[in-house]
């Protein structure tokens, strides 16, 4: 009997997918079930039908009780805000980048990518969680308020281009579901990195025969299919 501890271990990364002889979904299927558990207040129904808390479930951002400030991570650099009209990309944060160290790396080292490819870009004066925590553990209710809220401030801001620094991708698939009426273009950084070598507009001053991996078998390679950088279309992973 497969209990509800193992059905929250699941880290959805797909690889059961990828190997499943008879072609089914049991990332999908594990998911349901989270939803199955999971009431809209974020509870485990127990085995006698009552509601038991469930610590496992995120509200909202895993990192958000860490001991940091949002700005935190752009110390030193002169990040700017978007501005509808007049920025053309949007710099997706979310709430990883604000609280956790390794992810604070990369949205810095892609701060200065874009600075040195001259391209027009911008994040929103406040940083928002994409509401993914709280889908992943079957709170989609949460999820779906989250994701609303933040499609409709991407519509007050005319947001059409979006780039998504995060380690997983998976945080702007669920942000910006088209499920949700989402109609913008979302491109993970390793794609802009790629696309703005190949047009000349960034450099690496340092040439060697040496091969770099960006290593994300679940959410770029598994969910959506990009495995080279070159791919031109993101299809979100999210019910």
């Amino acid at each position: 009997m497969l209990g509800s501890e193992a059905i929250f271990n699941c880290t959805t990364c797909a690889a059961c997918v990828e190997v499943c002889p008879v072609s089914n979904n049991p990332a999908e299927i594990i998911l349901e079930f989270r939803r199955h558990f999971v009431d809209g207040t974020g509870h485990d129904a127990g085995h006698d039908g009552r509601c038991q808390p469930q610590p496992g479930v995120a509200r909202t951002s895993p990192c958000r009780n860490r001991a940091a400030n949002q700005a935190d991570w752009r110390n030193g650099l002169d990040v700017p805000v978007f501005e509808p009209g007049v920025s053309d990309y949007l710099l997706w944060i979310g709430c990883s980048v604000s609280y956790e160290p390794r992810a604070q790396e990369t949205a810095r080292a892609m701060v200065r990518i874009l600075e040195a490819a001259g391209i027009s870009y911008g994040i929103l004066a406040q940083s928002r969680c994409t509401g993914d925590p709280a889908k992943m553990m079957g709170n989609e209710m949460q999820f779906v308020d989250m994701a609303q809220a933040n499609i409709e401030e991407f519509r007050e801001q005319r947001v059409q281009k979006v780039i998504t620094p995060a380690r997983t991708a998976s945080t702007a698939s669920t942000a910006i579901t088209p499920e949700l009426g989402a109609d913008w273009q979302t491109i993970p950084h390793s794609v802009l990195i790629d696309e703005l070598l190949a047009d000349g507009r960034l450099r690496i001053a340092a040439q060697s025969d040496e091969k770099i991996t960006l290593h994300d078998p679940c959410y770029l390679a598994r969910h959506n299919g990009i495995v080279e950088a070159r791919a031109a279309c993101w299809r979100p992973w999210a019910s």
